[in-house]
């Protein structure tokens, strides 16, 4: 109401002055130009407030809507640059936060004056909409250009956060720590302003995360406890204790667990409250007093406690009996919360977590004693399948077509049936279409290509093997042992179906990247024995001796030496070949495969005319 207010009277004082000026403008002395010029700057500047007006009302869309009008009407007026400032802001309120970066970085030249206020909301626009590194630049030329700017302290701010989301710790210190930069400047001046107190807690928490506990404790202490509001308050003191969590300090810790419940007791948002509990949890939860933490984290299953931390204590309670080797409470614990809360939002989760332990348990049986618990894989899919038919919890389901994928992947294996192995395929795809780039959905798209393999769908199975490399590669890294055992799967894949350009380059990659890798000589000798059987002797050779001298000790030893001796067969070289079986039956007097190897001997002597 007061800006409604503050609006119309604006208006009544622009009326007045456009009345005085009518009555002071030249009267047909000669002065046509200047008196349009004065006349249009007077239309300008009336269409421009009544635009503003609209703004400070907060009616964003007829204010855009008059300045739209205003810029093509007066292109040459003085107000055209805060016009399209003005236009900006409002498009930054209604969320156009993509048109707000065009429109004033196409400005920005012409902007004069009025730069630091361009560049300051482009960083605002690019923060809001994730252009993190964009948004850490912009800020950062206002800080750089215009040191004493109104808005240099909020760019500093913004620059921190902007750092803070890249997890650039470092630069976000740098932003922030120089003794002549906006933020400390201003922070000497009026230490109490809520811009420089959520400063310093950000600077707080960045030598926290970083592990720099003194640094955090001294930008604590910085911090003033008067006429801080109870949640900055509360933010100060949760950092603190985390502090001391951090140092091992449990009884400070402890203590301050506990002071955080009392003071998230002044605060209306009850995210403070359940923070504090979960907190308290998780202190005794260190202090190795596991019966005592779940009792606490139980406080945050209450209704009335938002539904992501009803859905934490749920994961932090089976996590405890999890790692207490106490599986059945864990589940027992879950299955009671849903049949006690049929309809809470959490029941999704706490059905998925159940049906990952019941795979657990499964696991945890012995392979021969499987077969006879398929109950708990049927269990498994149930739980997983109430996730999924609600279709309420979307960051659950890709976990939850990930669940069901294993669950009958593992029960086609024990059954032998193609008809479950193609569910847990078309589970796989469904996982990989709903889950986050990042090693879940690397191993998904594995699992999928397995369903494939053993279908013998070769192509799309090598296909979707190299996707899972890809997706690995490019979230945990090269190291990661999916990315082996995905480059075999490529190798038998290739072998099977004649493809030995993807088989061959599967061998060279596991040879550069896992030297020592349990599947490098597999792949090798695999990949080697098929181009002898493709009639490829000579390459054959060269690959089954490149073997011989990369895995020494390697205990398919006997079968690549074998595998040499058929190349030469294959090249009609009877008397390497016989020398090859020669040194084979010598050095390996005892291997399964001796019986075939003195016959195939007996056969090449036979065909030199020699005699044994």
């Amino acid at each position: 109401m007061k800006l409604f207010c503050r609006a119309i009277l604006n208006l009544w004082t622009l009326a007045a002055l456009v009345l005085g000026l009518f009555f002071l403008l030249p009267q047909s002395n000669g002065q046509p130009d200047d008196t349009d010029s004065l006349q249009k700057e007077i239309r300008a500047r009336l269409a421009f407030d009544v635009a503003k007006g609209f703004f400070l009302v907060e009616n964003y869309r007829s204010a855009i809507e008059r300045l739209e009008v205003f810029t093509k009407l007066f292109p040459e007026s003085s107000l055209q640059v805060e016009a399209v400032l003005l236009e900006n802001q409002a498009r930054f309120q209604l969320g156009q936060f993509e048109a707000v970066v065009a429109e004033l970085s196409n400005g920005l030249s012409a902007a004069g004056g009025m730069s630091d206020r361009y560049l300051f909301w482009i960083g605002e626009a690019q923060f809001a909409i994730g252009q993190y590194t964009d948004a850490a630049k912009a800020y950062g030329a206002l800080i750089e250009n215009f040191p004493d700017s109104k808005r240099a302290l909020e760019a500093s701010l913004g620059r921190a956060q902007s750092f803070y989301q890249l997890s650039e710790l470092k630069q976000l210190i740098a932003t922030l720590e120089p003794a002549d930069g906006p933020f400390q400047k201003s922070a000497n001046a009026n230490p109490s302003r809520n811009l420089i107190i959520d400063g310093r807690l950000l600077l707080a928490n960045a030598y926290f995360e970083l592990k720099e506990l003194g640094a955090a404790r001294l930008s604590l202490d910085n911090i003033s406890d008067v006429g801080l509001s109870p949640e900055r308050f509360w933010q100060k003191y949760h950092l603190l204790a985390s502090v001391y969590l951090a140092e091992a300090s449990f009884d400070r810790a402890l203590n301050g667990a506990k002071n955080l419940v009392q003071f998230a007791k002044g605060i209306t948002d009850p995210v403070f409250a359940a923070r504090s509990i979960d907190f308290h949890g998780d202190v005794l939860n260190r202090m190795e007093r596991p019966d005592e933490a779940i009792s606490i984290y139980e406080q945050n299953l209450a209704t009335n406690v938002p539904v992501d931390w009803r859905r934490s204590a749920l994961l932090k309670i089976s996590d405890v009996y999890l790692n207490e080797d106490r599986l059945s409470n864990a589940i027992q614990r879950l299955e009671q919360f849903f049949v006690k809360h049929p309809n809470d939002p959490a029941n999704g989760l706490s059905h998925m977590t159940l049906g990952e332990l019941r795979l657990r348990q499964f696991y945890s049986i012995s392979d021969s004693s499987r077969p006879k618990f398929t109950n708990l894989l049927s269990q498994a899919i149930g739980h997983f399948d109430v996730v999924l038919q609600s279709k309420q919890d979307k960051e659950l389901m890709g976990k939850s077509w990930s669940g069901r994928g294993w669950a009958l992947w593992e029960w086609g294996m024990l059954s032998g049936q193609t008809v479950q192995i193609k569910m847990a395929r078309d589970a796989f795809t469904n996982a990989v279409r709903e889950l986050p780039r990042s090693r879940d959905q690397a191993i998904a798209l594995f699992k999928a290509a397995d369903c494939l393999f053993r279908g013998s769908e070769h192509a799309s199975a090598i296909s979707n093997y190299w996707a899972s490399i890809h997706i690995a590669t490019n979230t945990v890294g090269r190291d990661d042992r999916i990315v082996d055992q995905a480059l075999y799967q490529i190798v038998r894949s290739g072998v099977i179906r004649l493809d030995l350009s993807s088989a061959g380059q599967a061998v060279s990659n596991l040879l550069e990247w896992f030297p020592n890798s349990f599947y490098s000589d597999r792949s090798m000798l695999v990949y080697g024995q098929s181009l002898n059987r493709q009639g490829k002797p000579a390459e054959a050779r060269d690959v089954l001796a490149s073997f011989a001298k990369a895995f020494p000790q390697s205990s398919l030893m006997p079968e690549a030496r074998l595998a040499i001796a058929r190349t030469h067969v294959m090249d009609g070289s009877w008397v390497s070949s016989i020398l090859e079986y020669d040194r084979w039956v010598t050095n390996y007097p005892s291997h399964k495969a001796l019986s075939q190897a003195e016959f195939d001997r007996a056969w090449l002597n036979h065909q030199a005319g020699n005699s044994l």
